[in-house]
């Protein structure tokens, strides 16, 4: 029951942390801190508040109890240990003068008769605040993956007439007739219109990190078959707004449209319409080319029973057949 009720906990949170990893390369070192530290931290910070007998130990207890599952499952661990001894002790008849029932002392051996007993050093209580962390951690989880924590604050963002100094700064610079006939096409046709002739439409896109404007009102819409690329220097917002069309990032302000689907809020019905090839990473160099063209088709969809010809077929296309089953690290 206890590594039942722990995974629940302490796993839940441990996956629900993964947001706060900013770079692949050191998410499992920073996971790992973020994870275990509290937990250790609270046990030593109990456990050297309760030899003083200090007053705040009883609140910080409790504090540990609600919002940190790893304590929970060391204090668990721990009771359980304290709780067997104690009663093996008296069981002996040796430490009678030390037992709970005959104790006159400040020291006895408290112990419970039931390991799951509520109070200390049962571990009834610490398993239901286990289980409840497991649901509040999962709930948690899931409201984010559903992107309601994110829609509510893109409706709070959209409801401002406008971001502070924003109506000042999207003037600050000349841009090509070309592009803003596009944007006044954009911003004065409805968008049942520009469906029927776009279909990748952007509608001023902007995104901001705090005060610092990375994406600045771009309004743009694509043909199908058209090939279109985005050019600017070092810090123009191009990966950011790629990062915003594939759902990575969020937009401060405006809306993009894949075949009618918003991102901002049907970024998985866009995900099944969008194939993208990322900046960095693209590849797993320990994957051959096959192997690598079989893993997208299942994620695709492709049914088991076609994979393997449409991979060959897509070797025979690409020219690869004389490296199709090198590793994808030797082809630089």
């Amino acid at each position: 029951m206890l590594p039942t009720c722990g995974h629940r906990g302490f796993l839940i949170l441990k996956f629900s942390m993964r947001r706060v990893a900013l770079l692949a390369s050191s998410s499992s070192s920073d996971l790992a801190t973020n994870h275990w530290s509290p937990g250790v931290a609270a046990l030593v910070t109990t456990y050297s508040l309760n030899l003083v007998k200090s007053n705040v130990n009883h609140i910080v207890e409790w504090c540990c109890l609600a919002v940190i599952p790893l304590y929970n499952v060391g204090q668990a661990i721990k009771n359980i240990h304290v709780n067997y001894g104690y009663r093996e002790y008296c069981a002996q008849k040796s430490y009678d003068s030390a037992c709970q029932d005959s104790c006159t002392g400040v020291f006895c051996f408290k112990y419970q008769d039931s390991f799951l007993a509520w109070e200390s050093p049962g571990i009834g209580r610490l398993l239901i605040f286990m289980f409840f962390q497991g649901f509040f951690y999962f709930s948690l989880v899931f409201l984010i993956e559903s992107g309601l924590f994110v829609r509510i604050i893109c409706s709070v963002r959209n409801s401002v007439p406008a971001i502070a100094g924003f109506q000042v700064l999207q003037n600050d610079n000349a841009t090509d007739n070309d592009v803003e006939a596009e944007k006044e096409r954009i911003n004065n046709t409805t968008l049942s219109i520009l469906l029927q002739t776009d279909s990748l439409i952007i509608k001023n896109l902007t995104k901001y990190y705090g005060n610092f404007r990375a994406v600045n009102n771009i309004s743009v819409g694509m043909q199908a078959d058209e090939c279109f690329g985005l050019l600017g220097q070092n810090g123009a917002g191009k990966t950011t707004t790629f990062k915003i069309l594939t759902g990575e990032e969020r937009s401060t302000v405006g809306d993009a449209y894949l075949q009618g689907c918003s991102i901002n809020d049907y970024i998985r019905e866009v995900h099944k319409k969008l194939g993208y090839c990322p900046q960095f990473d693209g590849l797993i160099d320990q994957m051959t080319g096959r192997e690598t063209l079989t893993m997208f088709g299942r994620l695709r969809g492709i049914s088991e029973g076609q994979i393997s010809d449409v991979v060959t077929e897509l070797i025979d296309v690409m020219m690869l057949r004389e490296h199709a089953d090198k590793q994808t690290a030797l082809y630089r």
